[in-house]
């Protein structure tokens, strides 16, 4: 006669075989997939500001990523002083002459003189923000299809203070 411990392991057998049967195929390991995204919809890294000059600093904004060829791309620049001396700063409808470094070529922008413009001190601890500029046409109509990075230069006194660079795009034409 059998006993307790002789059925058990026919049993166990019997479920060893049928266990195995049930098994899956192990599962690769799950990668992360990227989703293309279009460039206008990436949204800009918050802008840093550009190298300090005897307290001064400069920062520019790209009002927008892509633009279109022919279209002059637009900026907001803010001007801020960390240092101890007071710099003079002349308002008007335009901003002071400035120049322009794209993609590490250097152009020189003037602006006609203005018989309107009020004198502001950039007192330290003080800041000008969303002061708009524009590329000049000579530059924005040399811009190639592609990316580009642009960098805006001021002088006050003597002194020269360089914004952090900003990248934008000019979209493929038709």
């Amino acid at each position: 006669m059998y006993g307790t411990r002789d059925a058990v392991l026919p049993v166990i057998a019997a479920l060893a075989v049928f266990w195995t049967g049930c098994a899956r195929a192990p599962l690769a390991p799950l990668v992360p997939v990227e989703r293309p995204q279009k460039r206008e919809s990436i949204p800009p890294r918050k802008p840093t500001w550009g190298p300090e000059a005897e307290g001064l600093q400069c920062r520019l904004r790209a009002t927008k990523r892509v633009w279109q060829r022919g279209e002059p791309p637009t900026f907001k620049v803010d001007l801020r002083n960390r240092g101890s001396r007071i710099f003079a700063f002349a308002t008007s409808n335009a901003v002071p002459s400035y120049r322009v470094i794209l993609n590490g070529r250097d152009y020189p922008v003037s602006n006609p003189p203005t018989t309107e413009a009020t004198i502001k001190p950039l007192a330290p601890g003080g800041e000008f923000s969303n002061l708009p500029i524009s590329l000049p046409p000579r530059v924005h109509t040399s811009l190639a299809s592609g990316p580009h990075t642009i960098q805006i230069g001021f002088s006050f006194e003597g002194v020269e203070v360089v914004s952090n660079p900003v990248g934008i795009e000019i979209a493929r034409g038709p």
